[in-house]
């Protein structure tokens, strides 16, 4: 399905700025996020994450502001047209606490998007997982981005399209290299970068390093219901 994140239009103290494309039969947005990627992924195939946090609901081809951007000088927000797009500006201490545990602003924010569709009349599942660098993050010419997490065991083959249940991660520009390792010593881990493209196996214990531009990156283990666990370090590419 087209526009399963959104774009991350600018990062910076007190504001994420998101933009979506129309799409016909979505009413509105539900935006969701945590600070860590395996409760943004959630409680199923053996992650044991708590699950998405519900921040804010926006119409389509709306503009909606948090009550910190509204009130922020001009200077820093521009009210742009929104024809064909919903636009989204928010500052994540505005929906931040310390009981539904999402980031604060100089955190990362692992951000997930649902649609509410005319022909359901409910909101789809949740889209894949967009890593939101903290601000400041591309001021440096290589900035690396670190993560850890637990791949879902959905019986993943090597050679073969990871099935429904695999962790999708988007990042918000393009990945030149990228570093994974397999944290498990008795199971492999199977990656994609394309939720569309056979899976490759790396080892356990194992890392390999990878170059070439994409901005998406599918985990799963080939066990049933038990998670395997991976870090990695991705060094996007600073098109400023």
């Amino acid at each position: 399905m087209a526009n399963e994140v959104p774009s991350v239009i600018s990062r910076s103290p007190g504001l994420i700025d998101l933009a979506i494309p129309v799409e016909p039969g979505v009413q509105r947005y539900r935006i969701q996020g945590h600070r860590t990627l395996d409760d943004a992924y959630g409680p199923t195939y053996g992650v044991g994450g708590l699950g998405p946090i519900d921040i804010l609901d926006a119409e389509a081809q709306s503009f909606f502001r948090s009550p910190s951007v509204r009130n922020m000088r001009p200077a820093r927000v521009v009210e742009e047209s929104y024809r064909n797009q919903t636009r989204i500006q928010f500052d994540i201490m505005d929906y931040q606490s310390v009981a539904n545990l999402l980031p604060n602003d100089k955190q990362a924010l692992f951000l997930r998007m649902q649609k509410f569709h005319v022909a359901t009349g409910a909101y789809l599942a949740s889209g894949p997982i967009l890593l939101v660098q903290p601000p400041g993050f591309f001021n440096t010419r290589f900035p690396s981005f670190t993560c850890a997490g637990s791949a879902p065991g959905v019986k993943a083959v090597a050679g073969s399209v990871l099935p429904i249940g695999a962790m999708h991660l988007m990042f918000t520009a393009s990945v030149g290299e990228i570093t994974i390792e397999n944290l498990n010593p008795a199971t492999s881990l199977m990656v994609s970068f394309n939720k569309d493209m056979v899976a490759m196996e790396i080892a356990g214990m194992f890392s390999i390093t990878h170059k070439g531009g994409f901005n998406e990156i599918l985990f799963a283990s080939p066990l049933d219901g038990v998670a395997t666990s991976f870090s990695f370090v991705a060094h996007l590419t600073n098109a400023g």
